[in-house]
């Protein structure tokens, strides 16, 4: 907000946060004990997200209990030992949202629990690592936000202004999101 520029090129972080809690409560039944994991509460897309995920859950899903808020900061040690540490402390955590980066790391500690417990995760990203979470059933969901054609609509959109100086059709441009599930990641 409040900066000049000729137009935003991303996704929209509310609605992606809305987007996975309602898959987060699909891969829980709908009920249970669920936490979300962000980066930084100092990021704006990483806030977004959050207020888009926990407005649909307080909203649309009374039954799920949202047992924790975390902040990994995109540490990948953080995220690990604060997702061993959720485990630990809830037992009955039917779900995980991660709504940032480390995604390899929370599934790790979600993995190495699988026996005594089976919760499922939603994340961001279709990584090699997140790829490998599907394939062992740890990861339901995962939104993809399409970087590759993002950084094609950034760059369409700089040309046309620099060439032409045809200003865009909108000052947000939202790219596609697409979700990766078992059935979908060849």
């Amino acid at each position: 907000p409040r900066v000049k520029r000729l137009c935003l090129v991303g996704e929209d972080c509310v609605k992606t946060g809305r987007l996975a809690a309602s898959l987060l409560a699909k891969s829980v039944g709908y009920r249970g004990e669920v936490s979300v994991i962000t980066g930084s509460a100092e990021l704006s897309s990483h806030q977004q997200r959050l207020t888009g995920f926990l407005d649909v859950m307080r909203m649309e899903y009374p039954e799920i209990r949202i047992a924790r808020q975390i902040y990994s900061l995109e540490q990948p040690a953080v995220a690990y030992q604060q997702t061993n540490r959720l485990l630990e402390d809830c037992p009955h955590l039917a779900g995980v949202c991660n709504l940032a980066g480390c995604t390899g790391e929370i599934g790790h500690a979600i993995l190495e629990r699988r026996k005594k417990s089976s919760v499922r995760l939603v994340c961001f990203s279709t990584g090699k690592d997140v790829i490998t979470l599907i394939q062992k059933k740890i990861v339901t969901f995962s939104i993809n936000l399409q970087p590759r054609e993002q950084a094609r609509m950034m760059f369409e959109a700089m040309y046309a202004y620099l060439s032409r100086g045809q200003k865009p059709s909108s000052d947000f441009l939202k790219t596609p999101i697409t979700i990766a599930l078992d059935e979908n990641i060849d």
